[in-house]
């Protein structure tokens, strides 16, 4: 039978529910080139004389780093052009019957192949995407079951964006970052052993903590800011430096996640003194009065072996002033933190206060949003204005932010922004008193109890027995971590750590 053929084609699960449909609503006629075309309520569903053309009309992505996933089979007439380029096909049907009906007439083995088609329903997208080949996807829609079947078509392309959309904008910033990050840690591990870096405890007394981004919010309210400097502690993100130092406000740490180069612009000009935190994936080097934090990359479990109590500047935000949020609530949570300039939200027009290094480069490169220096609004929608409140509206990178956000009660903001989601408040008073009755915490910092050719030894190991944990880095350099790969690495990371040159 000629079903039985087509059954390497399909998903377990959608052969399991085919064996619960029946196929009446299908009639067949013979195009001019003997071809079986599907009809569905008296409409073909292909050409009646030449179905196989329909493929030379696709517009499909070139790019073969982008999935094909189409929506509704009919026969598989116009996805036969697109399987001889050797393009992997994933199909959604878009009505069990009607495949069905399909599948018992036409044989899908004349044009098609197991290792770049199958047919699967949307349920099962993620099991069938390969995030390592793919670093997106485009839709081909069958032209006339999109007409009769509308409303289908519009929620499996639903359904698809809310299954795939988080996971490949996470994968993606890996295979962007993912070599840039294991060579900013290696470089941080070799400055650790080198004892260029500070372990002092973070001890914070009777002050609320004023986290400081630099949003059009943290202009607004500078004033406020300098008349009760000495009864808050500051802890600004670097894109916020440049603000707070052209009005002589000197903060008492500064933090920074990104492991970008141009991370280094937010701190030219500044001479004042400050202690600075950096994630450990983070290539800056200033001072010797820096202290790595870690962020949710997988590296940091060698430290943990090392025996070592890692300290996290939590990345699950995807944003600077979020993960030093989640920082002050993770290690001094009785403090209450007061947000400033960090807004999730435009205000009239302004994204970034005047004098930030952001501001000033939107100023002079209006492509600031193509550019690198932020990718993930270059895997979202860049200026899709979503939602607009009075003077204030967001689009839908600062959403996905604060999608993000976890319920917290001791957190206050000085922004006016609509989608912020703190409490809101005019004056600090309240809060300060509210410390002043607080007890003094401290968070210690722990160097690895083990010296540098132990570490090294440990990451060889931990590499040679589980490499996927180091998933981005080989998914930034697009090769699988097999034998050869792996080796190479470990010779490279010889040559890092030893300083062995060529």
């Amino acid at each position: 039978m000629i079903i039985q053929k087509n059954i390497p084609f399909l998903s377990p699960l959608l052969l399991k529910e085919l064996q619960e449909t029946s196929s009446c609503m299908v009639k067949f006629k013979e195009s001019k080139d003997k071809l079986l075309v599907p009809f569905v309520n008296n409409t073909a569903l292909h050409s009646t004389y030449y179905p196989l053309k329909e493929g030379k009309r696709l517009k499909i992505s070139k790019d073969p780093k982008e999935l094909c996933i189409a929506i509704g089979f009919g026969g598989g007439y116009h996805l036969v052009e697109l399987a001889k380029l050797n393009r992997k096909i994933i199909c959604l049907p878009v009505d069990n019957n009607i495949l069905y009906g399909i599948l018992k007439n036409i044989d899908l083995s004349r044009w098609f192949n197991k290792e770049n088609f199958i047919i699967l329903t949307e349920k099962e997208i993620l099991n069938y995407f390969d995030f390592f080949k793919y670093k997106g996807f485009f839709f081909v829609i069958h032209p006339i079951l999109e007409k009769l079947y509308s409303a289908r078509v519009l929620q499996i392309i639903k359904n698809v964006g809310i299954k795939l959309r988080q996971p490949l904008l996470e994968t993606n910033t890996q295979r962007k970052f993912g070599k840039l990050w294991f060579g900013n840690i290696i470089r941080n591990i070799i400055y650790l052993f080198e004892n260029k870096l500070d372990f002092k405890p973070l001890s914070i007394e009777k002050k609320p903590i004023l986290v400081t981004g630099a949003g059009p919010s943290l202009i607004e309210n500078i004033d406020l800011i300098k008349s009760n400097i000495s009864k808050l502690f500051i802890a600004a993100t670097d894109t916020s430096l440049k603000v707070l130092n052209k009005f002589n406000i000197t903060p008492d740490v500064v933090f920074s996640f990104d492991a970008q180069h141009s991370s280094y612009l937010h701190f030219t000009g500044i001479k004042t003194k400050f202690r600075l935190f950096t994630d450990f994936t983070s290539s800056l080097r200033l001072s010797n009065d820096q202290t790595i934090l870690f962020s949710n990359h997988p590296f940091v479990n060698i430290f943990k072996k090392a025996g070592c109590t890692p300290i996290y500047l939590p990345s699950d935000t995807r944003n600077i002033g979020g993960a030093i949020i989640d920082f002050f609530c993770k290690y001094f949570p009785d403090y209450p933190i007061v947000t400033v300039g960090i807004d999730y939200g435009i205000h009239k027009n302004s994204l970034y206060s005047k004098g930030s290094y952001i501001n000033d480069y939107m100023l002079v490169n209006r492509n600031y949003f193509l550019t690198d220096n932020n990718i993930d609004c270059s895997l979202l929608y860049r200026d899709r204005f979503l939602q607009k409140q009075g003077e204030w509206q967001t689009t839908e990178l600062l959403l996905q932010y604060t999608k993000t956000i976890k319920d917290k009660t001791n957190i206050y903001s000085l922004s006016t922004s609509p989608f912020v989601p703190y409490k809101k408040i005019k004056l600090i008073d309240e809060v300060i008193n509210q410390s002043k009755k607080l007890k003094a915490k401290t968070v210690s910092f722990e160097k690895p109890k083990i010296n540098k050719l132990d570490f090294f030894s440990l990451l060889i190991q931990e590499i040679k027995s589980n490499p996927e944990f180091l998933y981005s880095y080989f998914l930034s350099i697009g090769k699988n971590p097999d034998e050869y790969e792996v080796e190479k690495l470990i010779t490279l990371l010889k040559k890092m750590f030893f300083a062995i040159k060529e």
